[in-house]
């Protein structure tokens, strides 16, 4: 205390200066005021008298705080110290994998939890163009007190078909933390737009110009994709291969061309058409327009034919009575077309061997009319005589049609078996009567050397009589 007073007594005395203690502020303010109860100023000023016994009482009191204070003071700085050496790693972990347009989530751990919020920095990096505008770089996260915080970088659900990314997230050196073991985490984030594909038809052709088609795929795809098709043909123009099951490829630009070559011919045929359906498969969706078609037009001029007329050579026998004959016409007409016949006499005659086309007759033919149908008839006399004939002619065609066959002969077979000879002489019940008996006869076995026979001026002979 005596070292104290000393000390007093010379800061008073303007040898020295009192050190002030933050916790024994009454005391100190005491002292310097010289407020000690009735006790006059200690500034010793003129009029004054200093009390050197209220000033020590005071000082011995300030002593004591700063004793307690001290103590208190050390204890802190221990506790403090002792806390500042358990310094937290901080590390982190990554959520599930997502699909595009969903958040990536991360957690960072402070190990011990910190006294007070934490702020780490981090970097948030992605892979392929998934992330929100802002979303990457260089970034802080506050850990509380409990140690753990979340940290969520939102990616945006595009349009875009592209390779499947990530997003990675790292922890950066800072104040007040270590950085641990685990110091990078990574979602993967998934794309989820499928390119959908369509096709279209290019204008019609002519045979020998290919069928153009166009293939797109919505959105582009991220890489080159395959697309199985299948090309189709009505008619016959496809070149040899051409049809069938087929694969196309679409660029990352997004559409594709596929041409399908088709055959000049010389053959006049109905114009056709050349399709590509687009198949299933695997990534990508079939659009609502799966199939187009490409019109083929034949360029080879038909050759005309004009429809022709013709008639056809026929034999009947003598006793056939009414006759029908055909008249053909070839290729058929589109339109009325008709032509006239009538018969012409040869050996025989009319009225004496047939009936009928003694004048002209029109036959009309309608459009699309193959055949029409004649008719005359035959008169059978009873006269043994040879084959007479005579003629169908055509002429005067109309419609644009023309005659390309217009006689037909007529044979008429004659089928009377008695000698004319005979009537006048017997009559005809005893002619016939003879020659059926006689036909009876000779149609059994000769006698060698077989059998000449002459008969009112008539030659008979039997099978296999010798004359």
């Amino acid at each position: 205390m005596g070292a104290i007073r000393k000390k007093v007594k010379a800061t008073f005395e303007g040898t020295d200066t009192l050190t002030r203690a933050g916790v024994c502020d009454m005391a100190k303010a005491n002292v310097e005021a010289g407020s000690f109860g009735s006790s006059a100023p200690w500034c010793g000023t003129s009029g004054h008298t200093t009390d050197w016994e209220a000033i020590y009482t005071e000082l011995d009191r300030l002593a004591t705080c700063r004793s307690s204070t001290t103590t208190s003071s050390t204890t802190t700085s221990s506790t403090t110290t002792s806390t500042q050496l358990a310094t937290p790693t901080v590390t982190i972990t990554a959520g599930s994998g997502i699909s595009e347009g969903t958040a990536a989530g991360f957690t960072l751990t402070a190990n011990p939890a910190p006294a007070a919020a934490l702020t780490v920095a981090v970097t948030v990096a992605q892979s392929g163009d998934y992330a929100a505008a802002g979303a990457v770089g260089s970034k802080t996260v506050t850990i509380p007190t409990g140690g753990t915080a979340t940290y969520s970088v939102a990616t945006v659900d595009d349009s875009t078909d592209e390779a499947d990314g990530s997003i990675s997230f790292t922890l950066n050196t800072g104040t007040g933390y270590t950085v641990g073991s685990t110091a990078t985490a990574t979602v993967v984030v998934t794309d989820n737009d499928v390119p959908e594909i369509t096709v279209t038809a290019g204008s019609g052709v002519s045979e020998g110009t290919a069928a153009v088609f166009t293939l797109t795929a919505n959105p582009a795809p991220a890489a080159p994709l395959t697309v199985a098709v299948t090309v189709a043909q009505s008619g016959d123009y496809a070149a040899t291969g051409a049809t069938g099951s087929k694969t196309v490829t679409i660029p990352t630009g997004g559409t594709a061309t596929y041409s399908v070559s088709t055959v000049d011919d010389s053959s006049d045929e109905a114009n056709g058409s050349v399709s590509v359906t687009v198949n299933s498969g695997t990534g990508y969706t079939v659009g609502s327009t799966a199939t187009a078609t490409v019109a083929v037009s034949d360029d080879d001029l038909a050759t005309v034919t004009t429809p022709s007329f013709s008639i056809d050579d026929l034999t009947v026998k003598e006793e056939a009575g009414m006759v029908s004959f055909k008249i053909k016409l070839s290729p058929p007409s589109t339109r009325m077309t008709g032509v006239y016949v009538q018969a012409k006499a040869g050996s025989a005659t009319s009225p004496a061997d047939y009936l009928g086309l003694s004048q002209p007759l029109i036959v009309p033919f309608p459009p699309g009319q193959t055949e029409r149908t004649a008719k005359f008839y035959v008169q059978n006399d009873s006269h043994d005589e040879g084959n007479e004939s005579f003629q169908l002619v055509l002429s005067n065609p109309f419609g644009g049609a023309v005659i390309a066959d217009g006689v037909a002969e007529v044979t008429i077979e004659n089928t009377d078996p008695m000698p004319a000879a005979w009537l006048p002489r017997f009559g005809r019940t005893v002619s016939q009567q003879v020659v059926d008996a006689l036909q009876e006869r000779f149609s059994a076995p000769p006698t060698p050397p077989g059998l000449h026979l002459t008969m009112a001026g008539e030659e008979l002979t039997g099978s296999g009589a010798t004359p």
